[in-house]
């Protein structure tokens, strides 16, 4: 599907809204234009709005950096990609699998602990 075909009314979702500003965002350094005019006016019109909505979005997250080597770090997107999701989502998702087993088998090692 080229982009000039995509359905602008879909621009109410998230998802959509950070799509437009990197589009935006890619014209502005290759100095490229994959769009028509219509759509280039729509996202210059609606810029900030698209900004803010993210704005708003981001104030329910915090980042923390992980530091890792380049290997692991490929090896981590290789398996989040195969997996169909970002690294972000994989790590969240491994995270809570690794928090869920923990406090499984500390539960455990408690109920050892009392029985004896």
């Amino acid at each position: 599907m080229q982009h000039s075909q995509i359905k602008w009314s879909y621009l109410q979702s998230f998802d959509n809204a950070l799509l437009c500003l990197k589009q935006m965002n890619y014209q502005f350094i290759t100095g490229e234009s994959f769009m028509g005019d219509k759509e280039q006016k729509y996202y210059q019109e609606h810029a900030d709005s698209f900004k803010e909505s993210h704005r708003k979005y981001m104030e329910n997250y915090v980042e923390i950096k992980v530091r890792m080597t380049k290997e692991k770090r490929d090896s981590v997107k290789d398996h989040a990609s195969s997996m169909k999701e970002s690294a972000s989502a994989f790590i969240n998702r491994a995270i809570d699998e690794a928090i869920k087993r923990d406090t499984k088998n500390k539960l455990k090692i408690k109920d050892n602990a009392a029985m004896k």
